[in-house]
């Protein structure tokens, strides 16, 4: 099955300043992302598997999970994880107005205490891009893993990931049961050392510039 795993390259252009790929500098790190959570089936056996790895990650959370389970919320932030806003209620931002994509943000926000956003589905209006960003770091990702569709194997999510993972890659996982991250996570993480690779997080120095 085609999958582009990519965020495609002709749709960075209508994101000016959002995130896809980090400043590669000289160092081969990549940044591992989960999104949808957290969920009481999923987020404890994330957290253990990246405690085991001594790896640190991003939680982009939905805001009406956080509501249902906020003590998890606090488990992620810890143990030392960022977390990122993935909204309220997980809405693709085209079928909404601005309005309501961005009371949806901010919904969100009065349960997490992060100027990092990531659209739900990746998708939102160029409008609605440019009145979130003048509050939020928007993060978008270099590798989308699929972890999420069970017509993969998890093999196959593990195989792609690998080989497609670059220095600077902001690789999107999903923090939900039912996802292939839970069984591949931690081949994950020692095949990209294995690789050369190391974890890091996203740069403060958007938030500060947010502030």
């Amino acid at each position: 099955m085609l999958r582009v795993s990519r965020f495609p390259g002709i749709c960075r252009l209508f994101l000016p300043g959002a995130l896809f790929l980090l400043d590669k500098g000289s160092r081969e790190e990549v940044v591992l992302t989960f999104d949808d959570g957290p969920h009481p089936d999923s987020t404890p056996v994330i957290l253990q598997i990246l405690d085991e790895h001594d790896v640190k990650a991003v939680f982009f959370c939905n805001g009406e999970a956080c509501e249902k389970y906020p003590s998890l919320l606090s488990h992620i932030k810890c143990r030392g994880h960022q977390t990122g806003n993935h909204g309220y209620h997980h809405i693709k931002g085209p079928s909404v107005s601005t309005a309501e994509y961005l009371e949806n943000a901010r919904r969100a926000s009065t349960l997490i205490d992060s100027r990092f956003f990531r659209p739900p589905y990746g998708l939102m209006t160029c409008r609605q891009f440019r009145r979130l960003k003048d509050c939020y770091s928007v993060v978008m990702w270099d590798l989308m893993t699929y972890d999420y569709d069970a017509r993969l194997s998890p093999a196959a999510v593990l195989k792609n990931t690998l080989q497609k993972s670059r220095a600077g890659s902001v690789i999107a996982l999903h923090d939900k049961p039912g996802s292939h991250s839970l069984s591949i996570l931690g081949n994950l993480i020692s095949g990209l050392k294995q690789s050369g690779f190391g974890f890091t997080l996203l740069p403060e120095v958007n938030l500060r510039k947010k502030r």
